[in-house]
């Protein structure tokens, strides 16, 4: 039987959906996302949404458990933004990689492509991807970037996209007070739901498991207990 924790390079195609914070998460008793595309789940949780649906909000922040599939949800986004996008750039940094303040300086706000959108007049949708783990190394690096930030011109401000993706606990308060100053209007903290049943079905099938028996492994407790998410399928941010 093929094991999906050796699957890190199969692309899925499922659509990911997230909610405002506050807003209600439909779920089933099993803890799959009730289908917003079926009438039932548009009932139990219409505030779903997907990240094209906030394109033109300046800043997000984009919340998610580790593992539950942030940084794939966001770099599939990236790719239909690189494919559509008119008059404007996307780059996803991973502040993660990058443990020092002069590394993130570098990778962020030097480098050539940030500096070149300064300059001109485009758009540009900047992903700043791994908060949580920068942190680990860089524990104010929500501050610094907030500062930076904040030294920016404001014509540049409103061409700038911005999305930081963090794990919810670790969650800098004090970055998102300070970024929504910058934009009043313009701001929402998004968290990313769970996989729908037939997103994690289809999955099974894809890697060449036997997609009833999987699930049904998935509803006992051990296996909940013993394998991140979706039995390492979901094991990409």
């Amino acid at each position: 039987m093929p094991d999906l924790r050796s699957q890190g390079s199969v692309r899925f195609s499922w659509s990911r959906f997230w909610y405002s914070r506050g807003r209600t998460v439909g779920e089933s008793d099993d803890g799959y996302l009730l289908d917003p595309e079926e009438e039932h789940g548009r009932l139990i949780g219409p505030d779903a949404i997907t990240l094209a649906d906030k394109d033109e909000i300046h800043f997000l922040g984009l919340l998610g458990e580790p593992g539950i599939g942030k940084t794939e949800t966001i770099q599939d986004h990236v790719a239909q933004l690189t494919g559509g996008l008119r008059g404007g750039h996307a780059r996803v940094v991973v502040l993660g990689d990058h443990p020092h303040y002069e590394l993130v300086e570098r990778a962020v706000f030097q480098h050539p492509g940030f500096q070149a959108w300064r300059d001109g007049s485009k758009r540009l949708f900047l992903f700043l991807d791994g908060l949580d783990e920068c942190m680990l190394d860089l524990p104010k690096v929500g501050a610094w970037l907030a500062g930076s930030l904040e030294g920016l011109e404001p014509e540049a401000r409103e061409r700038l996209y911005l999305r930081i993706a963090c794990r919810p606990a670790v969650w800098p308060l004090g970055l998102e007070d300070r970024l929504a100053r910058l934009w009043p209007r313009s701001n929402e903290v998004l968290t990313l739901g769970p996989l729908r049943k037939r997103d994690v079905q289809g999955a099974a099938m894809q890697v060449g498991l036997d997609a009833p028996t999987f699930m049904a492994l998935l509803l006992l407790p051990w296996a909940i207990r013993s394998v991140p998410v979706v039995a390492g399928i979901g094991r990409r941010g």
